[in-house]
């Protein structure tokens, strides 16, 4: 059955028992729908009405799965986000700092600003510019006292870049809503994660189906990456990964000793 409303959808998750109540709670505060474009639900609204509903009943934003959002990019099936939040939830408390990579549609950041409160900052860093700026929109739309009070920032950028992790870093959470395709460039975001910090990262080939979602966490003294494989996933490529050739300690204005690239897929 198709949810109508972002609540239906919520309460659908919760009694699949996707989530713990504060995440199911930040997830009320932001409607999904008006981060999906309509022309995007437009153009495959006939083949969703075949597949999952009556023809005209629902709304398909509420979907639980990835829908397009352009530029060969999706908004996650929202079962995947509630599974991100629920990784990061000890982490997303308020007052933390949290880097939202590849946001998308900005739907994500918006949700980790709404657990962080209004003391806390999410940062979300989008390679495609039109991507950037529609997210910032539909943030507005759907919570502007996210932007106004500072909490939810959205650029178009390369969120692998040295300068932008040395100003915006240290991070409490860092979530990667794309397939990172080497370990290295999970060592970059890693190094750049305060102690006892948790990223989520799918990491492996973009072109097959050999892509893990992947638990990092930093010791408490900062020394250490302890890294957990979770469950087989399908995410679109990162862009904007940086050479392999190049120190992952210098490349991200480390705070910490490196410590040893996490195990390649």
């Amino acid at each position: 059955m198709l949810a109508n409303s972002n609540n239906e959808l919520i309460d659908t998750l919760e009694q699949q028992e996707r989530m713990s109540p504060r995440v199911a709670s930040a997830m009320r505060c932001i409607d999904r729908a008006l981060f999906v474009p309509s022309k995007k639900l437009a153009n495959c609204r006939d083949k969703l009405d075949q597949m999952f509903m009556t023809p005209g009943q629902g709304n398909a934003a509420y979907l639980d799965m990835p829908l397009p959002i352009g530029h060969s990019q999706t908004i996650s099936a929202p079962h995947m986000h509630a599974t991100a939040l629920e990784l990061l939830v000890d982490q997303l408390r308020p007052g933390a700092n949290v880097l939202d990579v590849g946001s998308g549609s900005g739907y994500l950041t918006a949700v980790m600003g709404e657990m962080v409160g209004r003391q806390g900052r999410v940062l979300g860093v989008e390679r495609h510019a039109e991507l950037a700026e529609r997210s910032v929109a539909s943030v507005e739309a759907a919570a502007p006292d996210l932007l106004r009070s500072g909490t939810v920032r959205l650029q178009a950028g390369n969120a692998l870049d040295p300068e932008l992790l040395a100003e915006a870093g240290p991070f409490d959470a860092i979530h990667v809503g794309a397939a990172a395709p080497f370990s290295h460039m999970v060592q970059v975001l890693a190094d750049n994660l305060k102690p006892r910090g948790r990223m989520v990262v799918p990491v492996g080939n973009p072109l097959s189906d050999s892509q893990m979602l992947k638990l990092v966490e930093k010791s408490a003294d900062g020394v250490q990456l302890f890294e957990r494989d979770l469950m087989p996933v399908r995410f679109v490529p990162l862009h904007g990964v940086p050479e392999k050739k190049q120190p992952a300690g210098a490349q991200a204005g480390a705070r910490t000793p490196p410590s040893p690239a996490p195990e390649e897929l």
